[in-house]
């Protein structure tokens, strides 16, 4: 993985035929014509926590304001779901409500005012392409995907707008503690809500929000964006100093500089608000501090390389057990963020999952008494 020149990061900023929108969609400054019709939610991607969030949002169903459609390009998964409302392979004995459609092919998005992507990141570009051309209008986006793109670096929100072009009305990005196990089990729970119009976040916070989740909005889509990616990336760090038998603390020391190293690079270089890197932010302390220390993805991939499994055995491994792996992608981008060789652990990190340095070489860089 070679490093290029620091970029920082390009705002979304939609076109004109975007920002015209039609009344039902989220079209920044557009009044809406039919403030009372209900609007459609298409969820792309049921997985394992794409299935958590369809329960999630049928728990809010029926409503007046929202219909809830979803589809999953794996035809066991759409059968399953249309057979008996349980996921083939994830959260067993669970079900979602029968208000939800799950639909056969992808052309039922065409009228659709809200798409809820639940895919990993590095489809967002084949999935929304093969969308674009069924869009009847702009259509809003609400991602989940916590990562950078892997091929150029860019928040995902740039990817979409690419990609999208004049079909994108707005874009949303939802990050926070939530992984789907405990979504699925309806635990008290808080997550980040960002999004550059107002009225948009406050629709999709009426959507999401329940008794026991918890929406917090926020303008700061680039800082949100930084956050729930690097978080991963820290995550990592921490599964490695755990997995190579540090101590609790020397772990929870490593996890301190590495997000110390973020938080600076994040705010100092890429625009993102200094509130957003603050404990309490759903997107950084609260998301850190679940993947740091819990059962996450994140953190066991960095459990495996630290037991001395190579990076594609450890891949191989998490791929077996159907476990997505999205910091892996944001620390491949690490070389076309920022210049690393200004956040020794960063650099650190990025050259061990490039195959760079060995795990004790890694070890001694990530603990040594730095300044910064």
């Amino acid at each position: 993985m070679s490093r290029i020149p620091a970029h920082r990061f390009t705002p979304l900023r939609l076109n004109a035929d975007a920002r015209g929108g039609s009344g039902r969609t989220f079209a920044p400054g557009a009044a809406m014509q039919v403030a009372q019709a209900t609007k459609t939610a298409f969820l792309y991607g049921v997985g394992n926590f794409g299935f958590a969030l369809l329960k999630h949002l049928g728990e809010q169903l029926p409503s007046d304001a929202w219909r809830i459609r979803a589809f999953d390009r794996n035809a066991e998964v759409r059968a399953g779901l249309n057979a008996d409302r349980h996921h083939p392979w994830h959260h067993s004995g669970t079900c979602i409500s029968h208000e939800i459609a799950v639909e056969p092919n992808i052309d039922a998005i065409r009228d659709a005012d809200l798409l809820i992507l639940a895919v990993e990141s590095n489809a967002t570009r084949e999935v929304l392409a093969s969308i674009a051309p069924r869009l009847a209008r702009p259509i809003a986006v609400l991602n989940t995907a916590k990562a950078l793109d892997h091929e150029t670096g860019q928040p995902l929100s740039s990817v979409v707008q690419e990609t999208l072009g004049s079909k994108l009305a707005s874009y949303a990005l939802l990050a926070g503690g939530t992984i789907a196990s405990d979504l699925i089990g309806a635990e008290p729970l808080g997550a980040s809500l960002a999004c550059a119009n107002a009225e948009m976040r406050s629709e999709l916070q009426q959507l999401l929000q329940s008794p026991r989740l918890f929406i917090y909005p926020t303008d700061d889509l680039v800082g949100v964006e930084c956050a729930s990616a690097f978080k991963s990336v820290v995550a990592i760090g921490a599964g490695i100093a755990s997995g190579a038998g540090l101590s609790h603390g020397a772990q929870t020391y490593t996890i301190s500089r590495l997000a110390a190293e973020v938080e600076e690079l994040a705010v100092s270089r890429l625009g993102a608000q200094p509130a957003t890197f603050t404990i309490g932010s759903q997107a950084w302390g609260n998301d850190m501090w679940l993947s740091c220390t819990g059962n996450t993805r994140n953190r066991e991939f960095g459990i495996l390389l630290g037991r001395g499994l190579t990076l594609a055995k450890a891949i191989e491994v998490m791929t077996e057990g159907r476990k997505t792996v999205e910091g892996v992608n944001t620390i491949k981008a690490l070389g076309r963020v920022g210049d690393l060789d200004q956040y020794p652990r960063l650099s650190a990190l990025f050259d061990f999952v490039a195959g760079c340095t060995d795990l004790p070489t890694f070890n001694s860089q990530l603990l040594v008494n730095q300044t910064r």
